[in-house]
């Protein structure tokens, strides 16, 4: 299953409050084919789960909700996020045997 770290998800904590998020949303990675070859992550704030989404356990109050195929493809992925150079958000995935 997806793990995400301190950083991610007090990052999404954040994200949800300046939103006005309710208690229960958080944020929900899709994934779509984009080419035979390639798969497309995309993230979004939500209100909920969908129906069939797999709920990451809450940390610090953040939630992640996968669609299955996202669920398959991040099964063995750590979540992070950071700011770069600019103090641009950006959330990045790895192994989490790398961690």
């Amino acid at each position: 299953m997806l793990t995400v770290t301190d950083t991610a998800a007090e990052t999404i904590r954040t994200l949800l409050a300046d939103h006005g998020a309710p208690e229960d949303g958080g944020l929900r990675i899709t994934a779509s084919q984009e080419t035979a070859t390639e798969t497309a992550l995309e993230l979004a704030l939500v209100a909920s789960a969908e129906e069939g989404d797999q709920t990451v356990p809450a940390q610090a109050g953040a939630s992640v909700f996968l669609d299955a195929r996202a669920a398959d493809i991040l099964d063995d992925k750590l979540l992070d996020a950071h700011k770069d150079v600019d103090g641009e958000l950006n959330f990045a995935l790895r192994d989490q045997s790398s961690d």
